[in-house]
């Protein structure tokens, strides 16, 4: 298959972050709860007077949305008789309940937000509570959570800072969707975007040349690969931003379709040498898959070398973690391309 139809069919059939995926802050009684949830995989909020029974029987009535909020929240007035603000109570109970769905990304932050933890919910319905086994939390209404990452909050990216303003128990922070998939992968199509992120580790000062340098070489290679192979390219499409924080990231963002997987691609294969490259804490070859390879020889052969050794030289001095899970998704579609073939 030509590179052409390889690229083409990539785009076809690689999955996309979904536009109903939605993210939330879940609050963890000032951080009290944040181990708790952690150690047991659940995300959980109060309100345990007003019963699940009671807030499924509402939902199920056949009601427009403004007519079961308003029946939750003469719940929770005949329920919480001091309570001041009954709408809030209301809206967070059914959004936690219904609005947090399977495939969501949930981040809850510790005492003082010092640590963050970022997890999918694997299930929409609450879970069922074994009241038998005391795990430190009280509350039922609880749902299924698989932790991805945990980060001290410095090594977030500053502008995620603004989504800790929202103090409600549950707050949908969709807002910060790039963000928050730019912070858990480094390779991902959301938006009708792609997004390539170098990860810098370097804890020091980051150096300026060597990362404008890196972001100038790599287009150029990209660009170059894309010429001699007869493919229409044009740099100026890209979007770059850059976090110059120590550690800090370098963004590449495109418009789908259009070339940012080879860009990814190069870099793994460059700073893999054309062979084995660490991912997710295991090794695996990356000299087995066509357009890999493909663009591995165009590297060897054809690439200037200079270039190269700057791009290596600068990803060494930057401790730059490259975009290795394009190369595994471009190996999960070139499996599930040949089991279907």
């Amino acid at each position: 298959m030509s590179i052409t139809a390889d690229i083409e069919r990539f785009y076809q059939e690689v999955p996309t972050i979904s536009e109903d995926k939605k993210y939330w802050l879940i609050r963890t009684l000032s951080g009290s709860l944040h181990d708790t949830f952690v150690a047991n995989s659940y995300v959980a909020i109060g309100y345990n007077e007003i019963s699940l029974e009671a807030i499924n029987s509402i939902n199920t009535a056949n009601a427009e949305f403004p007519d079961k909020i308003r029946n939750i929240k003469n719940l929770v007035i005949d329920t919480y008789k001091d309570e001041k603000k009954p709408g809030l109570i209301a809206n967070q109970i059914y959004k936690f309940t219904y609005s947090v769905k399977k495939g969501d990304v949930v981040i809850i932050p510790s005492s003082n937000s010092e640590f963050i933890s970022f997890g999918v919910v694997e299930q929409t319905p609450l879970l069922n509570v074994n009241f038998d086994r005391d795990d430190g939390c009280s509350f039922y209404r609880r749902k299924s959570i698989k932790w991805l990452k945990h980060l001290k909050r410095r090594e977030l990216e500053p502008l995620l800072f603004r989504m800790f303003f929202s103090h409600n128990t549950v707050n949908d922070i969709s807002r910060y969707g790039n963000l928050i998939e730019s912070t858990l992968n480094n390779y991902f199509i959301k938006d009708d975007e792609e997004h390539v992120i170098f990860n810098i580790e370097r804890n020091e000062d980051i150096g300026a040349v060597d990362l404008f340098q890196l972001g100038f070489y790599m287009l150029k290679l990209t660009e170059t690969f894309y010429r001699e192979n007869g493919l229409v390219f044009d740099i100026n499409d890209f979007d770059v931003k850059v976090n110059l924080n120590s550690k800090g990231k370098l963004k590449f963002i495109k418009k789908v379709g259009s070339g940012a997987v080879i860009l990814a691609i190069i870099a793994v294969a460059i700073n893999g040498g054309g062979g084995n490259v660490s991912f997710k804490g295991f090794e695996i070859d990356i000299t087995t898959d066509g357009l890999i390879q493909k663009v591995i020889d165009y590297q060897n052969n054809k690439f200037d070398r200079e270039m190269v050794r700057e791009i290596r030289d600068s990803m060494d001095s930057l401790q730059v973690v490259d975009p290795s899970d394009a190369v595994e998704l471009y190996r999960q579609f070139s499996v599930n391309k040949k089991d279907g073939e």
